[in-house]
């Protein structure tokens, strides 16, 4: 769940119904032919074809070139599909012709994300603040300060940042999620959820504040409303990769609820949808503990194991829990100095004073 870095696409629609049109397509100027590819663009920009999108706005672009939207829309796409050099050169030279102040600040916001991409933090914070004598009351330009400052750790501009820019937009729901981050590190978790609610309520579908909501149900225990935050983020786009984590930590506490056959069935989904086969370890960790809790110790046992083995040695919080879970099985099926050794090591991993406890408590019961 990475910082999100928003290049600005200039969207204007203007809604037109071809047949009702005074003029045949025929009798169009250049310059309203473009317009009416400028916009098909747009719209297939919201459906998510980027390869559509592209195509109307450089048959646009040949009809009307002195237009300058163009120029901003087709680099902002090519940047995000990775020419960003190319991109770039088109953004400079829309600032070479005489842009509005509105795609002239498009530009430059989006040239010091450029500079923020390559951690280049000067050069951006100087195109960011060119931005805002720009457009002094545009939200986006302290958006992109606010989220440069937060980057770099210093909490205090960039708070100052976000707030500045959500007095100036009533829909910026990205600000409202990074200042509910930086109340959330303060330990002002009230405030923190507040703010998240705010962002899913100007944007229903920014998952970034719902799994945040998410973990905050857990923390006070409120379970049941923990899963439908994680089951809302599913069904945002339930073969998303980047939700493979989500599944993991949904079949978690779907097992908690005593939902075994729908954690099953939500491990195994998020296992099919994992592109990164290094994190296979959370779903076999998830499996090996529903088959513990099923009553099938040696293939949780044979589940467990795997799982450790793919566990980085680095994520010593997933195999303490590992070991935690091994030593459980073990336990179950009698083996109790293998059980220990277990505990012991998942104790060694993890100094967590309430896991430490429980684990000490465990114990005490096997001597």
């Amino acid at each position: 769940m990475g910082i999100n870095l928003r290049f600005i696409i200039a969207v204007v629609f203007v809604f037109f119904i071809t047949g009702s049109c005074t003029k045949r397509d025929k009798e169009l100027t250049n310059k309203e032919s473009a317009e009416i590819h400028f916009n098909m663009g747009n719209e297939y920009l919201r459906v998510g074809d980027d390869k559509k999108a592209m195509e109307e706005w450089y048959k646009a672009k040949e009809l009307d070139p002195a237009n300058t939207r163009y120029l901003n829309n087709i680099a902002t796409i090519i940047y995000n599909q990775g020419k960003r050099e190319e991109a770039l050169k088109l953004w400079e030279q829309l600032l070479s012709s005489p842009p509005t102040v509105m795609e002239a600040t498009y530009a430059i916001i989006n040239i010091g994300n450029y500079y923020k991409d390559k951690k280049e933090w000067t050069k951006a914070m100087e195109y960011y603040e060119r931005a805002v004598k720009t457009s002094p009351n545009y939200f986006m330009s302290y958006y992109n300060i606010g989220l440069l400052y937060y980057e770099k750790g210093d909490m205090e501009k960039a708070e100052a940042n976000f707030k500045k820019s959500i007095s100036l937009s009533n829909k910026d729901a990205h600000s409202h999620y990074y200042l509910g981050n930086i109340y959330r590190e303060r330990g002002k978790l009230d405030d923190a959820f507040a703010e998240w609610q705010r962002a899913t309520s100007m944007y229903e579908k920014f998952y970034l504040p719902r799994y945040e909501m998410a973990n905050y149900y857990f923390m006070n225990g409120k379970i049941e409303d923990a899963i439908k935050e994680y089951k809302t983020i599913i069904n945002i786009e339930p073969d998303n990769p980047d939700f493979a984590s989500i599944y993991a930590n949904l079949g978690f506490l779907l097992i908690d609820t005593n939902k075994p056959d729908e954690a099953e069935k939500t491990f195994k989904k998020g296992r099919e949808i994992n592109k990164d086969k290094e994190k296979d370890f959370y779903f076999l960790d998830g499996l090996g503990w529903l088959n513990y809790k099923k009553g099938n110790y040696e293939e949780s046992i044979k589940i467990l194991e795997d799982a450790v083995k793919n566990t980085p040695p680095d994520n010593i919080q997933f195999l303490a829990n590992e070991h935690y879970h091994i030593g459980m099985v073990y336990i179950s099926i009698g083996k109790k100095n293998i059980a220990r050794q277990n505990l012991e090591k998942a104790m060694q991993l993890n100094k967590d004073k309430r896991f430490i406890a429980d684990i000490k408590g465990i114990l005490s019961k096997l001597s």
